[in-house]
């Protein structure tokens, strides 16, 4: 996904700023960097093209020079609706991710300026399928621990389009959704498959709402956006009833528990996620390695969990 797009308030920069990102799309990132040179000659003091610069120079392989336009950026950008935190983070190599979060605004505008394109993006450019995954896993969880859907209620945190809702339709007997980006919450409305949508922080929402609301809580390629895992897997037990199920999707990886890829998305070991839901009171019922999701030709290492909390 692209960086979040502010106008700068100059039509002449925004105009060069949408050459620069037709130029980046269409593959030749040395005109982006010309166009954004010049968008930042006449916009010194916009987050958005300096963000847009230091992408264009990392496709040049110009290491140094993306450090550069993300430094700019950041100074420009106190609440980080960029993202150019995470820019700067994934450039170093081996980043553990320790004590790194991906600020709310970032992620809110993020998929605000996705939301239109979402569904056919994942679905036709990268075969995305976790939301099938998820409901398969939770079937077998199912079977193994003798649980009969229809689940009660169930919540799809990080909710998005609704992908995710729309699998679960029938496994229960009402649907609630949360997601941070307005947008989002408007898309998933369209699909007519949630009792109750809300807006806001999905981490807030499971602290603040009832203990022991749900039956099911799930998750589709949300914690790619979450570094530790345990505060909000801790949030989803205090918000299951006893024997409730929690499933959910990873990107997999091994180098530590969680760390940054270079595609600005974390990844967890299994290991460590195991060892975060039997901390917070579950059982793993299942841990299915599966990809969701292919990007650049090839399917992206992942997996899916069940666990069930424990009386």
């Amino acid at each position: 996904m692209s960086q979040v797009f502010q106008s700068s308030g100059d039509l002449i920069a925004d105009r060069r700023f949408e050459y620069a990102k037709a130029a980046a799309a269409e593959g030749d990132p040395a005109a982006a960097q010309d166009l954004l040179l010049q968008t930042i000659e006449v916009a010194p003091d916009w987050p958005a093209a300096w963000f847009a610069l230091g992408d264009a120079r990392l496709a040049l392989d110009d290491i140094e020079g993306a450090r550069e336009a993300f430094d700019r950026c950041r100074a420009l950008d106190p609440a980080d609706e960029q993202g150019a935190a995470i820019a700067l983070a994934a450039l170093e190599s081996g980043n553990s991710g320790q004590g790194l979060e991906m600020s709310v605004g970032y992620v809110r505008n993020l998929f605000d300026q996705y939301a239109e394109r979402f569904d056919s993006h994942l679905t036709k450019h990268l075969a995305y399928r976790g939301p099938e995954l998820i409901r398969d896993a939770i079937a077998r969880a199912c079977a193994i621990e003798g649980v009969r859907p229809p689940f009660a209620r169930a919540l799809d945190i990080g909710c998005g389009t609704g992908l995710l809702g729309e699998q679960l339709q029938d496994m229960a007997k009402a649907i609630e959704g949360i997601d941070l980006s307005p947008r989002m919450i408007r898309m998933a409305k369209k699909r007519d498959c949630y009792d109750r949508l809300s807006t806001g922080d999905m981490l807030a929402f499971l602290r603040e709402g009832d203990a022991g609301r749900y039956d099911l809580i799930a998750a589709a390629d949300v914690f790619v956006y979450v570094g530790d895992l345990g505060p909000v897997v801790s949030a989803a037990a205090r918000a299951l009833k006893p024997r409730g199920l929690f499933a959910f999707s990873i990107q997999r990886g091994d180098a530590a528990d969680y760390a940054l890829g270079r595609d600005r998305r974390f990844f967890h070991r299994p290991a460590y996620v195991e060892a975060v839901l039997k901390s917070c009171g579950f059982n793993v019922v299942r841990n299915e390695a599966n990809s969701t999701r292919i990007e650049n030709g090839a399917p992206v290492p992942g997996a899916i969990f069940v666990a069930i909390k424990r009386r």
